[in-house]
Order: structure tokens, then sequence, then C-alpha cells
């Protein structure tokens, strides 16, 4: 009855309410870390990469980071917190990858054209994004408008790029008038293998993607909305150079209804209630890879329904109160089927027909004691069941002793943060204690390759939840020009889950270097910072510096893996009138501090510099763009920590793109 009830009644808020509706007065999720995407080019200050790609687009938010396998679907890493301890979000809705080895991460199935923004929540903000994980990433999509009289607008775009990095035609159509808005955007992306800086074909770097969205909304009175949404998402001929498969389609299909109302009195309260759904489809396969010791298929899918109700007041001058209630029902499986030469095909589940149900509810209250001091104090409830539906994963299991893997979970988190904003510098502390439930691979996978270390893992039912403890500081100061920044913070994680080697089980994988269960270690921490400035030298030209640095080992002293080293950005650019200029440079530590029973090495660190030059030029009433970016002008050959396998990324490679706005 439980999992019936919470389909039937899912119902929470908008994490970022991206609607032009909002009133300046009204409550918004506070303190987080958001990057624009802007669709008029003549605002884009990014490179044609960023443009494109979302992956590279959150590496714009302080902070965050991500892991490459291939040219396509990078892993977002949000201070050294990987997917499993990040509750990523679109739009507030919850969605998971149907791929056992992480290859369609959330921020896959969309395209930066209908995004417009993306929102990190660094401590207590992270349970905006309904969840009670450390991190919360959110998604936020382009909303249709509302405008007095009838518009019409649109924006269309097409780059071609050397050295396999990808071509693109992207558009997008509004539509809005006192009642009714309409958004459709649409996006087509490819690439070919590129060469890396010693001129070599890295193989296996292609991909072919679809995007297509819409979003409409309509007007039921002069303070309440109803609003509808669509994405859909194909990818296909996607290479992985890291790992020991590609995959040969991944689809993704995303809708919602929404209701929204504005109560005009004087708590100027918000109220938001959203039904939503998704469905994953993604194939693995290896018929394109040569030499293959045997040929295999590896299709999964996922299936989730959910919702949330938002509601959000003024308590008279200084108090503001905000409540939700979320849920979500999820459904997940992944074959591997297995065709030896001259035998019979062999089946497995590397993810057993399993469900997850979730639903929780959180309030939050912000108050502002003086006009420079104000507090946010938050708590945060989920109740988690989790089920295993395949009889024949009951079997496979039930080998290692685990006859009854079901298991249910509560999770508590809550925190404060402090903001202090004299006039000197401006000063946050946040801190939060959090409980993260473990995910399908860590709770019931069955012999999922690691191509990183070369070991088959399995789950382990019996896993302890993972308890959180995080302090975070940022001290801002301003001065006419100048603009200065400073982000220490410590995760310190108990039941850390961890991947141990059982030297007593076979590997099934062939080559395989063992097999590893998830287990609980007793601590591992997290620690660092990033530090940020900016200098407005003239009204045209403006520099920028950003800098980032984390040190993570368990109970032994043994370093964390997927760690990245220190990385400074170097950003020098002109602005003036409808010129832009730019000039960057990214550079990247050794990392020393490795984990070698993840498969780790020391990396080389490197320098890579970029540049870009944009013209706005005016058609009549309309816009035409012109850019042009070039990376790597060095022809460096190298590869992040954080790229699996040490994958070269490309060498010199560039873009033209043309923009047009009606």
């Amino acid at each position: 009855m439980l999992r019936q009830f919470i389909v039937l009644t899912l119902l929470p808020a908008s994490v970022l309410a991206q609607v032009s509706e909002v009133r300046n007065d009204s409550l918004r999720v506070k303190n987080l870390n958001e990057v624009e995407i802007e669709e008029d080019l003549s605002q884009v200050n990014q490179s044609y990469s960023s443009i494109n790609k979302p992956g590279e687009a959150i590496r714009q938010i302080s902070g965050a980071d991500f892991i490459r396998r291939g040219n396509y679907a990078y892993e977002p890493v949000f201070r050294g917190l990987t997917m499993e301890r990040m509750n990523i979000t679109l739009d507030g809705m919850r969605i998971f990858g149907a791929c056992t080895d992480k290859m369609d991460p959330v921020t896959s199935y969309v395209s930066t054209n209908n995004l417009s923004g993306i929102a990190a929540g660094q401590s207590h903000n992270s349970s905006a994004f309904g969840g009670t994980s450390p991190v919360g990433l959110n998604l936020a999509t382009k909303k249709a408008r509302f405008t007095g009289e009838p518009q019409f607008t649109g924006t269309g775009l097409y780059g071609l790029s050397f050295n396999g990095l990808g071509n693109v035609a992207q558009g997008s159509v509004d539509y809005s008038s006192s009642k009714f808005g309409l958004r459709v955007s649409g996006s087509y992306r490819d690439a070919d293998p590129y060469n890396d800086g010693n001129g070599n074909e890295v193989l296996f770097t292609q991909f072919h993607k679809l995007n297509l969205a819409a979003n409409a909304k309509y007007r039921l009175s002069s303070n309440e909305w109803i609003e509808a949404q669509f994405i859909l998402d194909d990818a296909w001929d996607i290479g992985y150079t890291a790992l020991p498969m590609d995959v040969s389609s991944a689809k993704g299909r995303i809708y919602s209804l929404s209701y929204h109302r504005y109560f005009l009195n004087s708590a100027q309260s918000h109220l938001e209630v959203k039904a939503y759904g998704n469905d994953i489809e993604h194939v693995m396969d290896d018929t394109k890879r040569p030499n293959v010791p045997m040929h295999m298929d590896m299709p999964g899918g996922s299936t989730t329904y959910g919702g949330y109700a938002h509601y959000g007041q003024n308590l008279g001058n200084r108090h503001k109160v905000k409540i939700k209630a979320d849920g979500f029902y999820n459904e997940r499986w992944a074959d591997m089927i297995m065709y030896p030469k001259n035998e019979k095909e062999m089946f497995m589940e590397t993810w057993p027909l399993s469900t997850r149900v979730g639903f929780g509810g959180e309030a939050e209250l912000n108050s502002k004691w003086t006009d420079k001091l104000n507090t946010t104090v938050f708590f945060r409830s989920n109740y988690y069941e989790n089920s295993m539906m395949s009889d024949f994963g009951l079997k496979q299991i039930s080998i290692f002793g685990y006859e009854n893997p079901d298991r249910e979970d509560l999770t508590m988190s809550g925190g404060l943060v402090i903001n202090h904003n004299p006039s000197i510098f401006n000063h946050s502390l946040s801190m939060k204690v959090s409980q993260r439930v473990p995910t399908l691979s860590e709770l019931y996978g069955f012999y999922l390759f690691n191509a990183q270390d070369g070991f088959d893992y399995m789950g382990n039912p019996d896993l302890e939840m993972e308890n959180s403890y995080q302090l975070s500081y940022e001290m801002k100061k301003s001065f006419d020009d100048i603009q200065l920044s400073l982000s220490p913070f410590v995760h310190y994680i108990e039941n850390y889950v961890f991947g141990v080697w059982d030297s007593t089980l076979s590997v099934m994988t062939i080559g395989g270097n063992g097999v590893k269960f998830y287990e609980n270690l007793d601590y591992a921490y997290i620690t660092g910072f990033e530090q940020s400035a900016f200098w407005k030298i003239t009204k045209a030209v403006s520099l920028k510096e950003r800098l980032k640095y984390r040190y993570a080992e368990d109970n032994n002293g043994t370093p964390l893996p997927l760690i990245a080293p220190l990385k400074v950005d170097l950003t020098a650019q002109y602005k003036k009138e409808k010129w832009f200029f730019e000039v960057n440079s990214n550079i990247a530590a050794d990392q020393n501090r490795v984990n070698p029973i993840y498969g780790e090495d020391e990396t080389s660190g490197y320098v890579i510099f970029n540049t870009s030059a944009q013209r706005v030029f005016e058609v009549g009433k309309n816009e035409l763009t012109v850019r042009a970016d070039l990376r790597n002008l060095t022809n460096k050959q190298y590869w992040d920590h954080l790229d699996w396998g040490n994958v070269p990324r490309a060498g010199f490679n560039g873009a033209l793109t043309v923009g047009f706005k009606f």
C-alpha cells in the first residue's frame, strides 16, 4: 500500500523559480552557487564546448569538476564528492541513470540551449533538491514567459569545429502573450574521434545527440498558472574510450505538469505543486571494439514517477518560512547477455529489477536579525523503501548469504547557516549533518566491472548508511573594482562506502584483477578550499582568477581516489560595444597523492591556453553573432587526473559559430 500511495499522491517546490512572475521580495532558495548559461550569444563568455556540453558548464561552478570516461556525458564532481554522494535533479525532479557504469548522469539528458542555470547546494541548501545527500545539484531549464502584448522571438546557432570536437545546430522559438506562453527548442550535436597533442587519433570518442524540449504555460488568473514540460533526448553511437564497451543508444523522456500560485496578501506567499515522470533507456555494446574476448550486450532501464509541493511565505518583515513535501518511485534494471564462441549464450542481471520508494519533508526558517546579520536553520527527513523484485536476482545474491535484501531507511539532515555582512567583509558559516542511503549499485550490484581498477564490484544489502558532517565558511570582500572570496570547507563521513578486495572470489570479467565488495570504512574526510578574485581594470578590461584545492583520505591514512590536484584558472577579458575578446589559461599541478588500490597513478600537471573572439552585428532589429574559439593553443599532450585510463585530451582544436536572434 505504501508504494501505491506514494505513486498516486506524490506531490514541493521549485528549487530555482525560473519564471518571470517571481517578485523581487518573494521567497527563493538562497546561498547557491549558480552559473547562468545565456542563450543570447552576445552575452556568452564561455568556450564553444561549454555552450554545448552541460558537463563543462558545471565546471564553472565554484567547487565543481567532472570525471571523463570519453568525450560525452561527464560525471559531475563537487568538492571531491562523486555522483553517489550527490542528489542531482532537473527542475527539482529526481532522475536516475540506467547505466551500471555511470555513462549517463542526469546532465547527459539535457542540452545547454534549454538550460537557464545550474545551481549547486554546498551546505544546507543541498536539501532543497529533495534529498539528504551531502551535495545537491539542480539543472534549471528555460521556461515560456507571459507578456502584456503578444511576442514571437527565436534564436538559431550553427557551429563547425575541427579536431573532432563536435558540430552543433540548435535553435529555439518563443511565443508569449498575457494568457499563454510556449517555448520550443532543439539541438543536434555530433563528434568524430579527435587527435591528441601528439597527433594520434583517440579512438571511440565519437557521439551523436538530438535534444528536443517544449515548455508551455497557461494563466488561470492574475496570480496563478499551470505549466507543462517535455524533453526528448536521444544519443547514439557513443564511444567511451576509457571503458571496454561503448553505447549504441541512450534515450530519455522527461515530462511534468505543475501548478503555481502567488497569494496576494501581506505574507507574500507562494505555492507550487508538481507531478513528473521520466523514462531512461541505455544500451551498452562492444560490437565496434576489436579483439573482444567475448561479445556481450548490456541494456538497462530506469523509470521514475514523483512530485513535490512547496509553500513559502514571509512572517512579518524579518522572517521567511518554507515547507516542502516530496516523493518518488523509481524502478531500475540492467542485464548482461554474453555470447561465448561455439557455446550457448549466458545471462546475468547486473542490476536485478529493483525499486526505491522515497518520500520526505523539510522546513526552513530564514531570519533577518539586523541589517547585517541573518540566519537560516533547517531540518529534513526522508524515508526510503528498497526492494528487489527479480526472483532471478534473489537467486544470484543468495549465493553470498543475502536471503532478504529488502530494506527500509529513515534519514535525517539538519543545519544552520549564519550570514554576517558588515561593511568590511561578508561572512557565511554553514554547518550541516546528513545521512545517505547506499545506491542501487552499492546495495544490489552484481559483478559490476570497474575499468579504472580492473575489479568486479559486488553490492552489499547490509551496508550502513553514511553519516556526513560538513563545515564550510565563505568570506567575500568588494572594493571599488576588485572582488575577493575565500571558501574553505571540510566533509567528514562516517561509514564511508568503498570497494574492498575479497581474495576468495573468482573474477567474472575476462582479464579482471579480482572482486571487491562494497563495505563501510570507519570514516573518510575531504577538506580544501576555493578562492577567487575579479579585477575590473577599466570599463572594457577585466581579469579573473579562480583556484581550488582538495585533500582527502580514509581512516587508514590512504588517499581517496578521484581527488583533483590544485587547479587555477586565469582569464583576461575585453568587452566594448559589440566586441568581445578573451584569453584563458587552465593550470593543474601534479597529483602525487593517489590510491593505487583503485587503479590510480600519479598525474603530471599541465598549462593549457585558450582564446576566444566574438562580434555582434545588427541586422535590422535582429542580431547576428560570429564567434571563434581556439583551445589548447600550444597543442599540449595532457590528461586530467579525473580522466579515467589516462586518455589524452584533444590537441589544438577550435570552432567557429554563427548565431542569429530575432
